[in-house]
């Protein structure tokens, strides 16, 4: 789920890329399938 300010939240494929910051993204799916989860 994608929460911006004055914006409807979104609710994304965790597999794909997020800009959390200016030029800064974020993977949840690669992020947890790195910390050996079985739920990516």
């Amino acid at each position: 789920m994608v929460a911006s300010p004055n914006e409807d939240w979104q609710i994304k494929d965790w597999n794909k890329d997020i800009e959390v910051l200016a030029d800064v993204q974020f993977n949840i799916g690669q992020y947890i399938r790195a910390e050996g989860s079985k739920f990516a």
